[in-house]
């Protein structure tokens, strides 16, 4: 599995006729990578791999068969500020009403038998135990189906937790 980044983008000129801007300054993307990776390591995941640039100019970062994983969310949420400046990548927090549903629909699921159903992120994704997500989606699909109306229309996004 690879996390893919995206190109920086290059600002466009401002302003009226004979006025032009100049370009943003542009963020050495590969060094903030490696230097996200570093911390992914520093905060529980040892194994996680340096970022390569492919002959296409985009970034992952390789991980060998069998060994894929995405950083889990406690790394994340540590390193996210590493990768404020890069044009794509600030996460989005979530309007407060629909992260209200997504913190109803965590109560539901617990109600129903799952007692470490997290609560979401504010980016309203559910950062899942490893027995949780060793159950698999058939492992809580009675609860799912109970608490569905509940989550908001983006549906149901799990991360590591």
């Amino acid at each position: 599995m690879a996390l893919i980044a995206g190109a920086a983008g290059c600002a466009s000129p401002a302003g009226g006729a004979g006025t032009s801007a100049s370009p943003a300054p542009r963020v050495d993307e590969f060094a903030t990578f490696r230097e996200f990776s570093r911390c992914v390591r520093a905060n529980g995941m040892p194994g996680f791999p340096d970022p390569v640039r492919g002959a296409d100019g985009r970034i992952t970062f390789p991980v060998p068969q069998g060994h894929g994983k995405l950083p889990s969310t406690k790394a994340t949420e540590a390193c996210r500020s590493i990768l404020r400046d890069i044009p794509g990548m600030k996460s989005e927090t979530i309007p407060p009403a629909e992260l209200a549903k997504t913190r109803e629909f965590a109560k539901c699921m617990r109600a129903n038998g799952l007692r470490d159903w997290p609560d979401p992120t504010t980016e309203g994704a559910f950062p899942l135990p490893r027995r949780l997500r060793d159950l698999g989606k058939r492992g809580f699909i009675d609860q799912l189906r109970k608490c569905r109306s509940i989550l908001p229309g983006k549906g149901l996004h799990i991360t590591e937790g």
